[in-house]
């Protein structure tokens, strides 16, 4: 499907400054950390939201709904890494589409989003169009977006929030009423009541076990005392304890794109200034030829709570990009913890000369 083209988007950055590496959104607290409940939480509940393949994703309607896998997305137009192509053949279809059910979520408000460009005009009834829809178990709609109907060249992001008053899991869908073709892209699943910047990170908040996850020397475990209380545990003493996800993230040589990478930590203080002693959080921007480069941030040698820390990154080589391996490092010699770990595409520009990379 990557033969359908779409308008170029116009680059989104000037004057960009390839030597500022900046430690973006860094905080520090002291104590025991009151959790940021606000609106948008953008701990990604769901599986496998960056469409790698369909697995985790029920399919309705295989008889009159063809789904492909696109990397139309790679151009940035929107948030994923992947796309799905959805084409309903009949106008008679009602809500056809993909469905995936979730683990069992406390009480609270969540908002349930998705990247959607009609790629066609959807003809067919009254209620024909795409949308978004939270149902529980026993079928009754807990929210339902607004529709799109008509062809667009870009994404359009729709969201539906709803409120649960027992803890419980619930089907999230992604619909199609009608006959024409849609392409969807970085669907997200959040506390919160508003929708906010979409997780290129699979289970960043660890609520899905070690789903996504490749840990040495390490575990799961519940320990921050909340309904959502599933942290990374990181041993002590051992000098390759870390946690890695490799992000399908890429971009041509003169295409550049600006990430953050956030997260929270906790490590009991030690009586010792070493490099390494507390906990690290960094991002590894992997080329096609084999090549790395290093972006990320330390946490407070002086806190002892749960503390916040962020860097914000790009690619500073003209060259072609496969991924972004994210990293939780521990070296010390005593436990860590790591939490609501968040990778964010911020910017994106083409058409770039080898000049403007330094």
């Amino acid at each position: 499907m990557d033969t359908i083209r779409k308008r170029e988007e116009k680059p989104l950055i000037s004057d960009f400054n390839p030597m500022a590496k900046v430690q973006a959104m860094r905080e520090h607290i002291a104590g025991e950390v009151q959790w940021n409940e606000k609106a948008g939480s953008g701990d990604n509940l769901l599986k496998n939201h960056g469409f790698v393949s369909l697995n985790a994703w029920k399919t309705i309607g295989e008889k009159d709904l063809e789904y492909f896998l696109s990397t139309l997305s790679a151009n940035h137009h929107a948030q994923g890494q992947n796309a799905v192509l959805m084409r309903s053949l009949l106008v008679t279809n009602i809500q056809k589409g993909l469905m995936q059910r979730t683990g069992k979520l406390p009480v609270g408000q969540y908002t349930f989003s998705a990247y959607i460009m009609p790629y066609t005009n959807i003809v067919g009834p009254e209620q024909s169009g795409v949308y978004l829809t939270v149902m529980d178990m026993a079928g009754r709609f807990l929210g339902e977006s607004r529709q799109l109907k008509l062809h667009l060249d870009r994404y359009e992001r729709l969201s539906c929030s709803f409120t649960l008053s027992t803890a419980q899991p619930v089907n999230v869908g992604i619909w199609i009423s009608g006959m024409g073709t849609v392409f969807v892209n970085a669907p997200q699943l959040e506390q919160g009541s508003t929708a906010g910047k979409y997780n290129l990170l699979e289970n960043g908040s660890f609520e899905n076990r070690e789903h996504g996850w490749n840990i040495s020397y390490g575990k799961v475990v519940p320990y921050i005392k909340k309904e959502l209380s599933s942290s990374l545990f990181l041993k002590g003493g051992e000098k390759s304890a870390l946690a890695v996800q490799n992000v399908q993230e890429k971009l041509y040589a003169h295409e550049r794109a600006v990430y953050t990478l956030s997260g929270w930590a906790k490590s009991p203080l030690e009586r010792r200034d070493e490099e390494y002693v507390f906990p690290k959080l960094f991002a590894r921007i992997c080329y096609s030829d084999g090549t790395d480069e290093t972006h990320g941030t330390s946490f407070s040698k002086t806190t002892t709570g749960w503390q916040f820390a962020a860097v914000q990154f790009y690619k500073s080589r003209c060259k072609d990009m496969q991924s972004i391996e994210v990293y939780c490092r521990h070296t010390g010699q005593k436990r860590a913890y790591f939490d609501k770990l968040h990778l964010a595409r911020e910017r994106y520009e083409s058409g770039l000369s080898s000049k403007d990379f330094v």
